[in-house]
């Protein structure tokens, strides 16, 4: 196979694009898609990331809330923070902005997401979908589900994905839009 040159910026656009038609979906639904971003410290490269994710947002047509906590926030309280956006329905997902300063134990937060609202996919029961090959749900930006839609928009020939047929687990709620509108596919690239 020769190499492809693709175009990364045009596929962003499109990918975006679809996304913003999902959060309008979402929205003529009397749904608006929401991202909490949580922050902790000052660290430099997070606070860019996150506020292109803000940006990205907007742009989407969602709604997004940034976080920020002092550097020297306690593990507890920041537990306590991710247990109250879980339950506020205003967010579909949530962003816990790695890494954490080093008195908080990152998997610890992560295992006090909700599953349904962990964007990252990195919860421990999205990890094992994935290992198991259910895709529809959180999945890390990196799996090769994701590889294959860009190679798809590329049209570069894709890996394959394992399959199964093993149900959703019943602590992941259905989506706040349509089935064709998945939470997890409207978080911003």
């Amino acid at each position: 196979m020769t190499a492809q040159v693709i175009d990364g910026a045009a596929i962003a656009a499109d990918v975006r694009r679809e996304v913003a038609e999902r959060s309008a979906a979402c929205r003529a639904n009397g749904v608006t898609p929401g991202l909490a971003a949580v922050l902790v410290g000052d660290n430099a490269a997070s606070l860019s990331y996150v506020s292109a994710k803000t940006k990205a947002c907007e742009e989407a047509g969602m709604f997004s809330e940034t976080i920020r906590l002092p550097g020297n926030t306690s593990q507890a309280d920041l537990l306590g923070v991710i247990a109250e956006l879980n339950a506020d329905p205003r967010f579909h997902g949530i962003l816990p902005q790695l890494p954490f300063p080093a008195q908080i134990n990152e998997n610890a937060i992560l295992d006090g997401l909700s599953p349904v609202k962990d964007v990252d996919g990195l919860h421990p029961v999205n990890l094992g979908r994935l290992l198991r090959g259910e895709t529809d749900g959180a999945l890390p930006c990196t799996h090769t589900v994701s590889s294959n839609s860009f190679a798809a928009r590329a049209t570069i020939p894709r890996a394959s994905t394992p399959s199964s047929s093993a149900a959703r687990p019943s602590s992941a709620a259905p989506s706040p839009c349509s089935s064709a509108t998945r939470r997890a596919e409207a978080t911003p690239p």
